[in-house]
């Protein structure tokens, strides 16, 4: 997300400030708690007081001024890290990357790692959020609130606001975790007074005029800079004492209008322009101050105001070192406002939040331009400046800044608006909650029904249509609508065309015409080389999607591995964590657990960041491997993360395919029980959304606990429903889900007693897999396919294939024989350096010549050596000794 730096400024202490040591010694004494409060109704001089006190503080510090463009979780956490990184470039990257996710995690995900980074910043600084009453959304006061809980080591904050904010302020006091200045401690004394407004006069203040108008302005720095102001420009100290009964607030006001009356007028009007803004600069200011026909205003310099305000100490703040933005002190600004409102009429301000608009519009600002536009009731130009900029913002793959447009939108507005209804579903896809766009699509072709919308969104609108038929399993009808995309959406919309590119392939291998879109893919990637690493690694994944539905493995690994290697250079993390998936996936087909382990785990090691399928998906299948090595801990220890991670979605889809992992465990470790209960008790409503390449698939589970029950009807019900799910998959062209289906429907077949159906099947299932030497699905069933295999060998079917599954199956069998012990076990008669070695070699299938010439000694010496590793083992080959090695934690289980 892009910031605005000015944000991150400490306001610099001008030289009419009065230095106030009992309050910097305060802050110097307590500066090491967690939490110093300063909290004061405005103009009581807070954030000078702290900025002052940092101008001579030993200690790195960094500010951040907060106001409404700040009030949600992803922007605050955004500017908050930003200005941490300001004095530590390094810190805060993992919690950083959440912010680039389609989704936050959870608030305790997401504040154990802020906690947890900045407690490794190992040097003592002082942050500073300024304005913090403009932060009213509960998360971020929550996320506040557990820093606070659990303060890092070497954190001090100081937090600057008008009222205290909704945390455990108690709880911080009982546990001296905080100190606090409040109103009564930044108050002028009488001798503060006098000696301010001989600063600001630069005359003589007698006691009694101070002690006068200590009184009257209850000792508010703000009503004392009114006061010395007006008295500079009148000359006459005595004639503004006001009557002692008169109010803060009368004074307030009296002393304003004084200071503004006694302002040229050019100045006086400029000034109450102005004031609509929350920061201006001289070329904003001259588009506000372009003269009105009806009021002849004579055309004021900017620089000339900013000049003049500056050296009259008019409540102006520099916002950047550069000297070119500014804004008012807050109180100064409301009193503006305030004389605007009464002063003005609704047409000019109107047309002064017009010009801000179309001013902040032209020059990039849009969240501004928006919400001017809106503060001059045009929500027609709010509209447009959304519609104008949103494609921009989503070719930079940033649908987060378009979320919070939308979200100052009027809801009204929002539903009638093509422009705004598509930024809505480009939103909701982001966030992956696909089962909302079906509603929305249909608003927006009800108001394509009745009004002219331009060919691009039109596009759009057909982009959306054939991604959802995709996902339903309609191919012709998704091909159909992305080909009119394609002609549609034009070539600068980075991000529809790139989806809608990727789709079409999609739906064109899923009718059958898959050479079309490898072809077609190709001749872009080679168009695309000079392209954005980001259009690159989305050709990439498409192929390697398209090759791996078609089982053709290794064309799917070189061009997953070549977008992983594209995607880790460009740091887009979506698209790595994409292919890796896909690697570790093939690896796990293949029955490579030993390196799908690995790949897997790294994905989880932040799941928050990548694509929830995948996320879920991983955790299935790291679950499965954990149990297959025989590490049941590991197993369910994995599974519970599984079943939070997809509660905290609060997808049903996700919560049913963890559940379903669950009973699929259950099976796996033999509890049938369970796996049964999950069987009766599952929401098992028909899913009409295409299988993919999706390790654990609800419907798939269903059928092997039917098969695995093994009753009559469970038989008959399994197999029916896996021959429909053939047939489906076939017409889809999902070679890779038709393997695990075959294999499925060929054991039900045994069970059942039909053998030649069965052996027919399996042949049919192993002509699919052999040229991608995908095993795993052959395995899981195992000893009724076991039995199958080895008919197999009998008949002469692919009999290099089957060895190699038949191999795989005995792996398997000796995981089960010897579990890998939590403990390493001792021998009682250690192996020697030299039987390690051979045993090493013995790990990695190296035959016994091969061993002899690694090692330069006779085969005949190798044989004695694995005859004494056997014995001391205690086994009777070498597979036995490698799988009982690995349990006893001789050899790693890698």
């Amino acid at each position: 997300m892009e910031i605005l730096r000015t944000k991150l400024n400490r306001p610099r202490s001008g030289e009419d400030i009065l230095s106030r040591p009992h309050l910097l010694k305060f802050l110097e004494k307590h500066h090491n708690l967690p939490l110093i409060l300063i909290s004061a109704p405005a103009g009581y001089g807070k954030s000078t007081l702290a900025s002052q006190w940092l101008e001579g503080c030993n200690f790195p510090s960094a500010w951040l001024s907060l106001d409404q463009s700040t009030d949600d979780l992803h922007t605050f956490l955004t500017y908050f890290i930003a200005a941490v990184q300001s004095i530590f470039p390094n810190a805060c990257q993992k919690t950083n990357v959440f912010l680039k996710a389609a989704n936050l995690p959870p608030l305790p995900v997401l504040s154990m790692s802020l906690i947890n980074e900045l407690d490794e910043i190992d040097q003592d600084f002082i942050l500073v959020l300024d304005d913090y009453h403009h932060i009213h959304e509960q998360v971020v006061h929550d996320l506040f609130s557990e820093l606070l809980r659990n303060p890092p080591r070497h954190t001090h904050i100081i937090l600057i606001t008008r009222r205290d904010p909704p945390l455990s302020l108690n709880n911080l006091r009982a546990r001296q975790k905080m100190a606090e200045i409040r109103i009564q401690d930044l108050r002028f004394a009488q001798e503060e007074t006098a000696a301010f407004l001989e600063h600001l006069l630069e005359k003589r203040i007698d006691q009694a005029t101070a002690a006068a108008w200590t009184e009257r302005t209850e000792g508010w720095v703000t009503g004392l800079r009114l006061a010395a102001l007006s008295m500079r420009h009148r000359g006459d100290i005595d004639s503004l004492i006001l009557e002692a009964h008169d109010s803060v607030q009368y004074v307030t006001e009296y002393l304003f209008s004084e200071i503004l009356s006694q302002q040229p007028s050019a100045i006086r009007q400029c000034l109450l322009n102005v004031s609509i803004l929350d920061r201006f600069c001289a070329p904003l200011i001259e588009a506000l101050l372009e003269p009105d026909g009806e009021q002849g205003e004579e055309k004021l310099n900017p620089w000339d105001l900013i000049e003049v305000l500056q050296e009259q100490n008019m409540f102006i703040i520099r916002l950047d070192a550069k000297n070119q933005w500014f804004r008012f002190h807050h109180l100064f600004r409301d009193l503006l406002q305030n004389q605007l409102e009464r002063h003005r009429s609704r047409e000019v301000v109107v047309k002064l939040h017009s010009r801000a608009s179309v001013w902040f519009a032209e020059n990039g600002w849009v969240e501004e331009a928006i919400r001017h536009a809106l503060k001059a009731g045009d929500t027609l130009s709010a509209t447009q400046i959304v519609g104008r900029n949103r494609q921009a913002i989503l070719n930079e793959d940033k649908c987060h800044i378009l979320e919070k447009w939308l979200t100052v939108m009027p809801e009204e507005i929002k539903q009638e608006s093509v422009d705004l209804l598509l930024a809505q579903v480009w939103v909701l896809l982001h966030h992956l909650a696909i089962y909302a766009l079906p509603p929305i699509l249909e608003k927006i072709e009800k108001i394509a029904d009745r009004e002219t919308i331009d060919i691009s969104s039109r596009g759009e609108i057909d982009f959306f249509r054939g991604y959802a038929c995709y996902l339903q399993g309609q191919g012709l009808q998704s091909e159909e609508y992305l080909r009119k995309a394609l002609e549609r959406i034009p070539e600068t919309y980075y991000l529809a065309r790139g989806q809608a590119i990727v789709y079409h392939a999609l739906a064109l291998q899923m009718i059958g015409r898959k050479e079309m879109a490898v072809q077609g893919l190709n001749d872009k990637l080679r168009a695309s080389r000079s392209s954005k690493g980001i259009t690159i690694t989305r050709l990439l994944g498409a192929l390697g999607f398209i090759h791996l539905l078609d089982c053709n493995i290794s064309q799917s690994l070189v061009a997953m591995q070549r977008a992983q290697e594209i995607a880790s250079r460009h740091d887009i993390f979506y698209a790595e964590s994409w292919a890796l998936y896909v690697e570790a996936l093939i690896h796990f087909l293949r029955n490579e657990l030993d390196d799908a382990l690995p790949d897997f785990s790294r994905i989880l090691e932040n799941p928050y960041i990548v694509h929830t399928a995948v996320a879920v998906d991983s955790f299935c299948a790291l679950a499965q491997i954990y149990q297959i090595r025989q590490q049941p801990d590991k197993a369910q220890e994995t599974l519970k993360l599984l079943l939070d991670f997809a509660a905290q979605t609060g997808d049903p889809g996700f919560i049913a395919i963890s559940l379903s992992c669950q009973a699929h465990l259950s099976m796996l470790r033999g509890d049938m029980a369970q796996a049964l209960l999950w069987l009766r008790s599952a929401d098992l409503i028909p899913d009409a959304s295409i299988m993919l390449f999706w390790v654990e698939v609800p419907r798939i589970t269903k059928c092997r606990v039917l098969i695995a029950d093994g009753s009559d009807a469970s038989l008959q019900e399994a197999l029916d429903t896996l021959h429909k799910y053939k047939h489906e998959n076939k017409a889809l062209h999902n070679t890779i889900q038709q393997i695990g289906i075959l294999a499925l429907m060929a054991t039900g077949y045994k069970k059942q007693g039909r053998i030649d159906e069965a052996l027919a099947t399996l042949g049919h299932a192993i002509e699919l897999a052999e040229p991608g030497g995908v095993i795993r699905p052959f395995i899981e069933p195992g000893p009724e396919m076991a039995d199958l295999v080895k008919r197999l060998i009998k008949k002469n079917v692919a009999t290099n294939f089957v060895g190699q599954i038949l191999t795989a199956f005995r792996e398997e069998h000796l995981r089960a024989a010897y579990p890998v012990s939590s403990i390493a076990q001792p021998l009682v008669d250690p192996l020697t350096k030299r039987e390690m070695e051979i045993l090493n070699l013995l790990a990695k299938r190296e035959r016994r010549k091969k061993i002899a010439e690694t090692l330069f000694i006779s085969p005949e010496t190798v044989k004695r050596h694995t005859t004494n590793i056997y014995q001391k083992l205690g086994v009777n080959n070498q597979e036995e000794a490698v799988a009982k090695a690995k349990a006893l934690g001789i050899l790693s289980p890698q």
